[in-house]
């Protein structure tokens, strides 16, 4: 993934409209560079924000032993003597420990704030803000290293960097290091700015807390979009799926409904209708198993058939139950006259008929075939 570095200038944006910049490839390299307004620059998937030499001190402070996040928090009120202005006034970089205390790198907050309020407006909000000192391979020992204004910058290490202006005042700066820091007595060789390659790998980043860039949603972002959509289409599928197989269960409803009735009515006429005479019915129901080969009637329909046979189309059907050879209905009353008539013509076919008072004023009526 490219990186675009951009080296602040403190008067952006209010009278400076452009900013240095460097683009940067995923091993390091400088792949294209300039001094352009944001218009101008490349889009890439991570920002820096680098803080010239000179505008970022580093001190050491005895924190307490604590998350990274609660000894940055920390980490101006163990300063503020030292620093002589407000704890808000400024922005903390936790970087590491030496010697039981830890080094921490500290630099003006109402420009960088007002520099990164800019970026996030114009969609490129800093995932890393770093001092310029911090930038550059960190070896063993002391190292010179060019500034982009022009000056030096001398390190010590990981634990210590300090700006040496060009002219006079960096030599005196140099020194002083010589002589209360150890620094060697010939000044090494000046290395190229670190700032135009190189991968940030410094603990000292200001972009957190306020400043934070939302890392974790611009790692795991797209792959979350993806997932969404892929589980939004699966769930508009299987929606599709019901609603298909709904509409094909009541379509096929519907056409079995059809042929049934395509089926009975020349059979049967008008009667076979619920609630005419069963004996309409149950003769449709022997012309149908007899053209399909079957018997003409089962032991149960065949009493249902000796009692339509005597009741003829005055017995309305309300409920029908065949069960074991013996049949169970219910039936509107009829007079017992009527029933004692119907009881004795099946007792001749050998059909037994009785009756009990059932619910609503229907009737129950056994029908089971004498031995």
């Amino acid at each position: 993934m490219s990186i675009l570095r951009l080296m602040y200038r403190p008067a952006w944006p209010d009278s400076e409209t452009a900013l240095p910049w460097v683009l940067l490839g995923e091993r390091g390299e400088r792949l294209d560079g300039g001094d352009d307004e944001p218009a101008a620059w490349p889009r890439t998937g991570e920002t820096e924000l680098v803080l010239p030499a000179g505008r970022t001190v580093f001190l050491r402070a005895a924190l307490p032993r604590a998350s990274r996040e609660r000894m940055q928090a920390a980490a101006g009120y163990a300063l503020e003597e030292r620093l002589a202005n407000d704890v808000q006034a400024n922005l903390y970089a936790l970087g590491p420990a030496d010697g039981g205390e830890h080094v921490v790198a500290v630099t003006e907050a109402f420009g960088v704030r007002r520099a990164v309020a800019m970026l996030r407006s114009l969609g490129r909000t800093p995932d890393r803000i770093v001092p310029e000192e911090t930038l550059g391979s960190a070896t063993e020992g002391w190292q010179l290293a060019a500034a982009a204004d022009g000056g030096r910058i001398a390190r010590q290490g990981e634990v210590g960097a300090w700006y040496l202006p060009a002219g006079a005042a960096g030599d005196a700066l140099w020194a002083r290091l010589q002589a209360c820091d150890g620094a060697p007595g010939a000044a090494p060789s000046v290395a190229a700015a670190g700032w135009v390659s190189g991968r940030a790998a410094s603990a000292y980043d200001f972009a957190h807390g306020e400043l934070a860039a939302g890392r974790w949603w611009r790692t795991w972002g797209p792959a979350l979009r993806g997932s969404g959509l892929v589980l939004a289409l699966f769930a508009a599928l299987q929606l599709a799926l019901l609603l298909g197989e709904a509409g094909y269960l009541a379509w096929r409803k519907q056409q079995l409904t059809t042929e049934i009735k395509a089926l009975a009515v020349p059979l049967a006429g008008s009667q076979a209708v619920p609630g005419n005479s069963a004996l309409p019915m149950l003769r449709a129901l022997d012309r149908l198993r007899a053209e399909r080969g079957q018997p003409a009637r089962l032991d149960g329909t065949a009493l249902l058939a000796r009692l339509g046979e005597v009741a003829g189309s005055t017995l309305a059907l309300q409920q029908l139950n065949i069960e074991d050879g013996r049949v169970v209905l219910r039936a509107a009353q009829v007079p017992d006259e009527t029933f004692a008539r119907w009881r004795s013509q099946l007792a001749r076919q050998g059909v037994a008929l009785s009756r009990r008072a059932g619910e609503g004023g229907a009737q129950e009526w056994v029908l089971a075939g004498e031995p």
